[in-house]
């Protein structure tokens, strides 16, 4: 005769476990119908991801510009949405130029971050000529003082350009002098791994003046000799510029950020004290 302890094993059901696959699992679903939930994407997609979708709104806000170009002309019907003046880069406060400013202010405030984690004042030294080009861009100090210096000095109109453009050409002039007194102190006083990023920098920002400021005033020169789908092209290449340009200085920043650190290498010891 059976114990009350042994009948109450031998009644006791036997479960297969889940990882069996012939019962049910916790949650009631069946085993052979459940997914494995897919892996986050690596760092390096991720990165990817990132810059691709920062391309491609780029490339969108281009596209648009160019609509707008064509359904702008006076013979073309008119556009509800491409037809704002909000969609020609060439234009103040266009979607274009808000989308430049906030990848500038972006470089910016890495930079910052990369100052204060490296220790590296060249990096700090960036961030204050890129916000210097930001506020310039954003408040038109260039246009203002332009202004005042025409008002002040009675500038003449000098090889096509309006004594405008010609005083706003001083007044870039002036902050250039001051941000290269800045930079080559910075410099001078770099550590030899920033050095790259500083030549990559200046190369970067260099391309942004001359869409900037040599396309810009280019335009102005030849537009009333030329036919206006030639001014026009000049006005897109200006646009494209200085948003490239724009993209490209915020993606390098990014790349110093998250680049690998990289070894010191040591002294090559003296041939003589080489072991045998």
């Amino acid at each position: 005769m059976s114990t009350p302890s042994s009948r109450k094993t031998a009644i006791t059901p036997v479960h297969n476990s889940p990882r069996d696959g012939a019962g049910p699992t916790d949650d009631g679903g069946d085993p052979q119908q459940q997914v494995r939930e897919p892996e986050a994407l690596d760092p390096t997609q991720q990165v990817w991801m990132a810059r691709t979708t920062l391309l491609i709104l780029n490339l969108l806000l281009l596209l648009g510009n160019l609509i707008h170009l064509f359904v702008d002309e006076p013979h073309e019907p008119s556009h509800p949405i491409f037809s704002r003046p909000a969609w020609n880069g060439d234009y103040d406060e266009s979607h274009i130029e808000i989308l430049g400013h906030v990848q500038l202010v972006a470089a910016t405030i890495m930079l910052l971050f990369l100052w204060i984690t490296r220790h590296a004042a060249v990096y700090g030294v960036w961030a204050l000529v890129i916000l210097a080009i930001t506020v310039d861009d954003l408040l038109q100090i260039h246009e203002r003082g332009g202004a005042v210096l025409v008002s002040a000095l009675g500038l003449p109109a000098v090889a096509g350009l309006w004594p405008q453009d010609l005083g706003e050409l001083l007044v870039w002039a002036a902050m250039a002098f001051v941000l290269g007194i800045v930079l080559v102190i910075g410099h001078l006083r770099a550590p030899r791994y920033a050095r790259g990023d500083f030549w990559l920098l200046a190369g970067l920002v260099a391309f942004l003046a001359m869409f900037g400021v040599g396309v810009d005033q280019l335009h102005v020169i030849v537009e009333p000799h030329v036919p206006p789908l030639a001014g026009t092209a000049l006005a897109l290449l200006e646009t494209s510029g200085e948003l490239v340009f724009m993209t490209l200085i915020v993606l390098a920043v990014h790349q110093m950020a998250i680049r690998p650190k990289m070894p010191l290498r040591s002294a090559p010891r003296h041939p003589g004290n080489l072991s045998r």
